[in-house]
């Protein structure tokens, strides 16, 4: 065992930790809850809410395209990574209905108690909130949390525009597709797109379990050079 406080026990620096949020679609069938309510009865899942994940295009009978919110019932997993290593260093879990841009400064938090040095945090817009900003701030790490739009339009000048424009901005932006494989690889590989039990306690538990597994193929890939996805297809073919 590394003892503690020696340079190989040390977590990694991290210039960049992208972070994002992934839905897990609760073990509930929504039809047969909605008879469970109609009979007076309580919800399968009672940590369980609905959330938005973002939008998408319709054609309405009329022949026009509007676009409607894509909705889901269940939870979200908040994770941040290193963006150096790849390895995912935090996670934050929450009913579906929860602010994505809530959660961040927990996140941080989390990676500070670990000992993370990250420098930028990279995020998308459902972290540009201006206390989010200031925390980064007031913590002397700079802010790659993508602004709305709105930002900019109405203040042409100034604090967001100089953000927009920094090469700190514009770097943590890039590293932001690392986390967003991340969480792809959750749902594809690791079952992280439903939940396998029931309530927020255990939903922590799967999201627990799969960043640990997910970190442990990743280590084992930096030290041994060895991926597992590879393995499997040369066994495969054996």
């Amino acid at each position: 065992m590394l003892a503690k406080g020696s340079p190989e026990a040390s977590p990694p620096a991290a210039d960049e930790s992208p972070l994002e949020t992934t839905h897990t679609v609760a073990d509930v069938d929504m039809k047969k809850d909605d008879e469970r309510k109609k009979r007076g009865e309580g919800p399968r899942d009672e940590d369980a809410a609905w959330g938005s994940k973002g939008r998408k295009k319709v054609r309405t009978t009329d022949g026009n395209t509007v676009k409607v919110s894509k909705n889901f019932y269940g939870y979200k997993a908040h994770l941040s990574v290193n963006a150096e290593s790849e390895i995912i260093t935090s996670v934050v879990v929450t009913p579906g209905n929860k602010p994505d841009g809530q959660q961040f400064p927990e996140l941080v938090q989390k990676d500070e108690q670990a000992g993370i040095e990250a420098r930028v945090y990279a995020g998308d817009r459902g972290y540009d909130d201006g206390d989010n900003h200031e925390m980064l701030f007031c913590r002397g790490k700079s802010s790659a949390l993508r602004l709305n739009d709105y930002r900019t339009k109405l203040y042409p000048e100034g604090l967001w525009v100089d953000l927009k424009a920094s090469d700190d901005y514009k770097a943590g932006l890039k590293e932001r597709y690392k986390i967003e494989q991340k969480n792809a690889e959750a749902k594809r590989w690791h079952g992280l797109d439903r939940c396998r039990y029931l309530g927020l306690v255990k939903y922590r538990v799967q999201s627990l379990m799969t960043a640990i597994a997910m970190n442990l193929k990743r280590m084992v890939l930096l030290l041994d050079r060895v991926s597992f996805h590879g393995a499997v297809k040369a066994l495969a073919k054996a």
